[in-house]
């Protein structure tokens, strides 16, 4: 969050980001900047001024120019001939859309796709982000800054499923040895399977179990609860809540979202329950598990998660807990 940054930004430099009379800087989410291009041009052409942008994927554009960028890329890629310097920064530096992130720099590889018939090639080109500076998962933990991240991946390894036939109207059972290969069926949608009362009941109970054994040292240590939807996101909270456990239910349907939000970065409340608004960008150090129960499996939000449990705050908490259902995102075996 914007707020966040500012704060963070000032204690760093010790000077004043808030924007306002004899401020050294200001904050501006993407969405605002793009109204505030021709007097932050002005201050370029004045001063030596650093932009920062984080969360930098967010914007593209293609090999710096305007065709192919988004609103926020274009902004951006209008203030680069006017500002002196640039910092982007990012946890998960592509977007799933392929293209390239504006102001950055990119270098041409080949990577072999087969032949492309008629010319007798054996590659396509593609391009590869080139960054200034890399700053690992692993270097982090080296250095205390973040937690260890245990993966749990909870599966079955005796699932039956029933089906009548359509035709002769027999039962069929068949027998599936994981999650994965139950996945391979065309029938099983995993946007279903997470909202299954087994495995979802499984998961909230491992994350539960380890919750309770952390807060026993930590009081004000908490969990997070990734759902698919609105919908699922109030079926989880219940089944905490009937559970005994306490629980924020922060969604974009809630008037007062961020201001709960905001409330439990400093409550003792076991567990936030969202869907997306606690995915990115949110600084809550006191979150060590999370329950990801998302439909989403791409890597790039999987790791957008993870960021939110892996901030130590002190030296005893070492590790952070991380559960989902196996076959959940394909990047858990890249970190």
């Amino acid at each position: 969050m914007v707020e966040r940054a500012i704060d963070t930004l000032s204690q760093v430099t010790g000077q004043a980001m808030h924007g306002r009379l004899g401020a050294t800087g200001a904050g501006f989410t993407y969405h605002a900047l793009q109204h505030r291009l021709e007097e932050l041009k002005r201050l370029c052409q004045q001063a030596r001024v650093l932009l920062i942008w984080d969360e930098s994927h967010h914007a593209s554009g293609q090999d710096g120019a305007l065709n192919g960028a988004n609103q926020w890329g274009m902004a951006l890629l209008a203030l680069e001939r006017h500002v002196r310097y640039t910092l982007a920064l990012s946890g998960t530096p592509w977007r799933t859309d392929g293209s390239c992130l504006p102001l950055l720099r990119y270098v041409e590889i080949s990577q072999p796709d087969g032949k492309v018939p008629g010319d007798g090639s054996t590659a396509s080109p593609s391009r590869q982000l080139q960054p200034d500076y890399v700053y690992t998962l692993q270097e982090a933990i080296r250095d205390g800054i973040c937690r260890y991240p245990r993966l749990q991946l909870v599966d079955n390894r005796s699932i039956e499923m029933t089906r009548f036939h359509p035709s002769t109207g027999r039962r069929e059972t068949r027998h599936y040895q994981s999650i994965p290969h139950l996945l391979k069926h065309p029938a099983i949608d995993y946007r279903a399977l997470v909202r299954l009362d087994a495995p979802l009941q499984r998961i909230l109970d491992r994350g539960g179990d380890q919750l309770n054994m952390l807060r026993h040292r930590d009081p004000a240590a908490a969990g997070l609860v990734v759902a698919s939807d609105i919908e699922h996101a109030e079926e989880v909270a219940q089944r905490l809540e009937d559970q005994g456990a306490s629980v924020c239910l922060v969604t974009s349907k809630a008037p007062d979202a961020h201001a709960r939000l905001e409330a439990f970065r400093d409550d003792t409340i076991q567990w936030i329950v969202s869907v997306g608004m606690v995915s990115e960008g949110v600084d809550i150090p006191r979150l060590q598990v999370c329950c990801y129960l998302s439909h989403i499996r791409t890597e790039q939000h999987f790791r957008q998660v993870l960021g939110r449990i892996i901030r130590r705050i002190g030296t005893e908490d070492g590790e952070c807990y991380f559960y989902a259902l196996n076959g959940s995102c394909q990047g858990i075996c890249r970190l």
